[in-house]
């Protein structure tokens, strides 16, 4: 949600900051078949675990922080019990139940999803080391690049049908699908659902790491999925 004009400065650029590399918007626009990100850049945070996350600059103290889950933010730059008492005010706003534990670590449940964060801080060094997605076998929805290409809700009320859905979830053991074509930052995407019928509507980020198949299957990104536009692909449920 933080794409950036590549000529404006950006906040980050006086920081060293391990991992920080820049999405840049025409390279995900062919990717994605958009047509909306030229000449514009979005940070992410490579992590040693291989999980990516969104940086985005904290409004009020104008420091780097970086995106956890949904719509919760830490602190790049903090010790553990620094991100530990930010952490306590607002994770209940989203839905995440804070753990510390050693003198280095925070562990983040998503009390819907049954998924798990880990959050690794440096107290030497001052910054946040690692993210790691607990149980390690889960598959991560929303990665970096999957919510950079997500745009705001309503972005797209004008092009209706002719709208691009870059990303597709899926149920292994049910036959659902969900193509989602906007996300409020939190945990709300709006596109198209195929199930019982094919109809656009919203869906939560919360609700499909929830859900599972009759096999007991979670939810999947299709990591070969090509983009098409959401008239071709109620035609190809429909058929």
């Amino acid at each position: 949600m933080a794409w950036s004009a590549k000529e404006q400065p950006l906040p980050f650029d006086s920081y060293t900051i391990h991992g920080l590399n820049y999405l840049q918007g025409e390279v995900i626009d062919r990717k994605y078949q958009q047509e909306r990100y030229t000449n514009q850049t979005y940070a992410l945070l490579q992590l040693p675990s291989g999980l990516t996350r969104e940086m985005v600059e904290n409004p009020i103290s104008h420091r780097p922080f970086v995106n956890i889950w949904g719509g919760f933010n830490l602190p790049y730059f903090a010790t553990r019990n620094e991100a530990y008492q930010l952490a306590a005010q607002f994770a209940e706003m989203y839905q995440l139940q804070v753990i510390s534990s050693q003198d280095n670590l925070l562990t983040f449940l998503n009390k819907e999803g049954n998924r798990a964060y880990q959050v690794e801080y440096d107290n030497d060094k001052r910054h946040l080391e690692n993210i790691t997605l607990h149980p390690p076998y889960a598959m991560e929805l929303l990665d970096g690049e999957t919510r950079a290409v997500l745009p705001p809700l309503y972005a797209n009320e004008k092009l209706g049908l002719k709208t691009i859905a870059p990303v597709k979830f899926f149920s292994p053991d049910s036959g659902w699908t969900w193509y989602p074509t906007e996300f409020d930052g939190t945990d709300l995407f709006f596109g198209l659902v195929a199930g019982f019928e094919v109809e656009l509507g919203y869906f939560s980020l919360s609700e499909l790491e929830a859900i599972r198949g009759p096999l007991g299957l979670p939810i999947e990104r299709d990591l070969y999925y090509q983009p098409a536009n959401l008239a071709t692909i109620r035609s190809w449920h429909r058929q």
